[in-house]
């Protein structure tokens, strides 16, 4: 698949910067195809992992409706750094840096491997070692892993 250049390459991100901020950031959203015909974006934890974004949910639910259908998803994240004033408010602006990922969305199913990943995004957000995750916790959740096609990143101020 193609995908259309950046308009103003001055504004684009290399692909360092731009999986720089996939391993930083804390809350992406990703956009599904609707079964009912509208797209579907929901905020996510997520973790960026082996050029994968790999993320959680509940077992049952519109996402996971929307990937079994059509499994092409869009994941983003953003970075607000400041807002710029001016002393015109309808000339401020903001200081930020966005990451457009495409990719194909699939389930992960074996235990061992679901274990593994959700393990990646516990630590990202813990504190502390994770060193097992309870079969309990784990048969209870499932894990999408979108394998990317593509990487767009823009920042602007």
């Amino acid at each position: 698949m193609v995908f259309q250049p950046m308009r103003r390459q001055e504004k684009a991100l290399s692909r360092d910067k731009a999986e720089e901020l996939l391993r930083v950031a804390i809350v992406g959203r990703l956009g599904t195809g609707g079964t009912n015909g509208y797209p579907l974006v929901t905020p996510m934890h997520f973790c960026f992992h082996d050029d994968k974004i790999i993320l959680h949910s509940a077992l049952k639910g519109n996402k996971l409706d929307n990937i079994k259908k059509h499994s092409k998803v869009c994941f983003e994240i953003d970075v607000l750094k400041e807002i710029l004033e001016a002393p015109n408010p309808c000339k401020y602006s903001t200081s930020y840096a966005s990451v457009m990922v495409f990719g194909e969305a699939e389930l992960v199913i074996e235990r061992a491997n679901k274990q593994y990943y959700l393990k990646l995004i516990a630590e990202k957000y813990s504190k502390q070692s994770i060193d097992n995750l309870g079969q309990e916790q784990v048969n209870k959740t499932s894990v999408i892993i979108i394998n990317i096609d593509h990487i767009s990143g823009r920042f602007h101020g």
